[in-house]
């Protein structure tokens, strides 16, 4: 069955609030989502779960000896 008019279409493509707020993040349009939070409410595509995986975290940084 085909899409009859452009408002099916919309209505098919809706997404939920946090739906667009995770693309939106994992595009880097808004600031990083905790990583618990990636497939809370519905899975994550391959490309976001990249993109926001550790981002959250900043990295140590390693101290050096002097011997």
């Amino acid at each position: 069955m085909g899409l009859i008019k452009f408002s099916d279409w919309v209505l098919a493509r809706e997404s939920s609030p946090f739906t667009r707020l995770r693309s939106a993040a994992a595009l880097g349009l808004m600031p990083p989502i905790p990583d618990a939070a990636i497939n809370s409410h519905s899975t994550a595509t391959p490309f976001q779960q990249k993109a926001l995986k550790g981002k959250g975290k900043k990295k140590k940084k390693k101290k050096s000896r002097k011997a």
